[in-house]
C-alpha cells in the first residue's frame, strides 16, 4: 500500500516538475513565514535486531501542524526552514517468538526540524527536505498474568521530497513523502528488546503564508 502512494506521489511530481521546467519565472512571492496543517498515512517498521525479540509493524492514520519560513532568490532556488509534530496511534498487537507472551509495539507522536530546499515554476515548488526528528516510541510484552511496559524518546534523522501548489497569494496545498531512521535504542520488557525503528508517511498539507518580502 505504501510502496503505491510513494511511487504515486513522485510520479506526480515528475510530471508537474517537467511540465513547469520550461515555464519563465512567475509572479508568486514564496518568501514569508507560513503555518498549516498535515493529514496522511504512515508505517513503523521498529527492527528487533534479534530473531526471537519480536517486535510487529503497524501502520495508522497520522495528524498534525507545522511552521515555517521560505526565502526565494532571484533565480527562482528556494530555501527554508520548518518544524512539525505529527500525532498517530501507530500501534500493533501480535504473538511473540515464545507464544507465551503477546508483543507490541507503536508510536504516539514523531516531531521534526527540517531544511528545505527546492525551485520554484511560478506557482508550483519541488523540494527536498532533511533534518532531525525524534518519536514517542513504547510498547509492552505481556503473558497470562504480567504487562512488561516501556517508552522512549528515541532521536534520528528524515528525509523527503515534496510538492507544493500556491492556490493564491496565501493558501498553498501539498503532498510529502518523507522516510526516517532512528537511533538504536534498547526497550525493558520481560527481557532487553533491542529496536532501531524505521518510518514512512504520506502526507497532504494545507498552509497559510504569514507574510512575504
Amino acid at each position: 500500500m505504501f510502496a503505491k502512494i510513494r511511487n504515486t506521489a513522485l510520479a506526480l511530481a515528475a510530471a508537474l516538475f517537467m511540465g513547469q521546467a520550461a515555464e519563465a519565472q512567475g509572479t508568486h512571492d514564496w518568501t514569508g513565514f507560513h503555518a498549516g496543517a498535515m493529514a496522511g498515512y504512515g508505517e513503523l517498521k521498529p527492527k528487533s535486531n534479534a530473531f526471537n525479540l519480536f517486535q510487529p509493524n503497524s501502520d495508522d492514520a497520522m495528524y498534525g501542524v507545522f511552521l515555517g519560513y521560505d526565502y526565494q532568490f532571484n533565480n527562482r532556488f528556494l530555501v527554508g526552514v520548518e518544524a512539525d509534530w505529527a500525532f498517530t496511534n501507530m500501534s500493533s498487537t501480535v504473538p511473540c517468538f515464545n507464544p507465551a507472551f503477546t508483543c507490541n509495539a507503536g508510536i504516539d507522536s514523531i516531531a521534526t526540524i527540517r531544511a528545505r530546499a527546492g525551485m520554484t515554476f511560478d506557482r508550483v515548488l519541488v523540494y527536498g527536505t532533511a533534518g532531525y526528528a525524534q518519536m514517542d516510541y513504547s510498547g509492552f510484552t505481556r503473558n497470562a498474568v504480567t504487562t512488561f511496559p516501556d517508552s522512549s524518546d528515541i532521536g534520528g534523522w528524515t528525509w523527503g521530497l515534496g510538492l507544493e501548489y500556491a492556490v493564491n497569494d496565501r493558501v498553498h496545498i501539498g503532498a510529502e513523502a518523507r522516510w526516517a531512521e532512528f537511533d538504536r535504542t534498547v526497550m525493558a520488557y520481560d527481557v532487553p528488546y533491542s529496536v532501531a525503528p524505521e518510518t514512512f508517511s504520506a502526507l497532504l498539507r494545507v498552509s497559510i503564508k504569514l507574510g512575504g518580502k
